[in-house]
């Protein structure tokens, strides 16, 4: 027996709202955490993507990170070569004093002060005055830079016939065995 269409259309139109309203009350049921889900893994995957693509860079470049390094632990142990095991301050004052007398120049005060200690190495400031022309003054103080120990400069008060000067010399060691 077949069924007048009239019949036909509003039982398949009360079939096709049922079947709707079922999929939209079970959505939150199935549908909604599978769209989470599914969110929340796109945001992942693009964090992921980003991390990823820093990592190749740094691949990229991980030759010449490791060239650098090897140069940089190069002039590390240079340097540390420069810094002398043992103070021997009696004979970078002697040396400072020969040069100051080389380049016409007279020692006014030559006097180590209190030394400080920064970890792997020790710093020994040193006053100097002298007194001589400009042209031995600018050659004592280039002379400093050629020093085979490690110096440094750390200020300098020049007037026409004069130069007052803190040097500061360093060793690998305490504080205990200086001035």
């Amino acid at each position: 027996m077949r069924l007048p269409i009239k019949r036909r259309l509003i039982t398949f139109c009360f079939l096709s709202i049922a079947l709707l309203a079922g999929l939209l009350l079970s959505w939150p049921f199935f549908g909604g955490p599978a769209a989470n889900q599914l969110s929340v893994a796109q945001s992942a995957e693009l964090s992921l993507r980003k991390a990823l693509q820093k990592q190749q860079a740094q691949a990229a470049n991980l030759n010449r990170y490791e060239a650098q390094l090897r140069q940089m632990q190069t002039r590390y142990v240079q340097l540390l070569e420069q810094l002398p095991e043992q103070l021997m301050l009696d004979s970078l004052l002697a040396e400072l004093d020969t040069q100051a007398q080389t380049h016409g120049l007279s020692v006014i005060q030559l006097t180590p002060r209190p030394a400080t200690e920064h970890g792997f190495y020790t710093a020994v400031p040193i006053e100097i005055a002298l007194s001589g022309q400009w042209e031995g003054i600018y050659t004592f103080i280039h002379q400093m830079a050629l020093l085979s120990r490690m110096v440094t400069l750390d200020t300098i008060e020049i007037t026409p016939l004069s130069a007052r000067l803190t040097l500061i010399t360093y060793w690998q060691g305490n504080t205990e065995a200086t001035p």
